[in-house]
């Protein structure tokens, strides 16, 4: 790996950090990468999800 670096490294052109905050809470992860829908169970205990009835 060193030897690697010592060829191929080269400095940025621009030091500026633009990678975005990290998240505090590991939590909030969950919600951005999950998708939420409301349904309603119906009175036979059948609901229907994209049209289709489960």
């Amino acid at each position: 790996m060193a030897d690697h670096n010592r060829r191929f490294a080269r400095p940025p052109h621009n030091l500026h950090d633009a990678h975005r905050p990290v998240l505090h809470d590991p939590a909030s992860l969950d919600l951005i990468v999950s998708c939420h829908s409301t349904r309603k169970l119906r009175r036979n205990l059948t609901l229907r999800y994209r049209n289709r009835e489960y």
